[in-house]
């Protein structure tokens, strides 16, 4: 009879996102993560087929915590600005996060993917569009699309809020 391991799936990627973050892409290997889980090769591919599964489960848990935060923030804001604000910094502090991971990677980026980079937005956009009905500044449909591609843009390239804050304030409380 097989062995049952308690939350083997999560113990997998809390490993999986320890070596990512400390010892990069390149370094991270199923058998190693396989060894440090305590697990055959093969268990570890019967939950991820490749390393690259693994790191896009990771990205996907983190870039969740990422868009619940900024739910809540955004709930809390006293302004548009301010809500938007912390979705760029929260996109920011992800980016660095991953950045050097994506920096080895050699496989196809998501910023070179149209339909990921589509998803993304379109993720960054409901939860702007909700920030702007909060305040009534909803005032183009186009708008929460804009400004997600702007704030996704000039956050993971890592230029600072304060280029785009002047510009942001105008166009919204103009």
């Amino acid at each position: 009879m097989p062995k049952i391991i308690d939350n083997l799936r999560d113990n997998i990627l809390k490993v999986s996102k320890q070596m990512l973050l400390n010892e990069g892409y390149i370094a991270l290997t199923m058998r190693k993560i396989s060894c440090e889980c305590h697990v055959a090769l093969g268990t570890l591919y019967n939950y991820f087929p490749s390393k690259d599964m693994i790191v896009a489960a990771i990205m996907l848990e983190d870039w969740k915590k990422v868009t619940e935060e900024f739910e809540k923030a955004s709930i809390e804001a006293s302004s548009a600005i301010e809500g938007i604000k912390t979705l760029y910094t929260a996109i920011e502090e992800f980016s660095n996060r991953y950045s050097p991971a994506w920096s080895e990677y050699k496989g196809d980026p998501v910023s070179q993917s149209p339909d990921k980079h589509q998803m993304l937005i379109f993720s960054i956009s409901g939860k702007m569009s909700n920030l702007l009905n909060r305040f009534n500044l909803n005032y183009d449909p186009y708008l929460s699309e804009f400004l997600s591609e702007t704030i996704l843009r000039h956050a993971s390239y890592g230029q600072k809020y304060e280029k785009i804050e002047i510009i942001l304030n105008k166009l919204l409380l103009a």
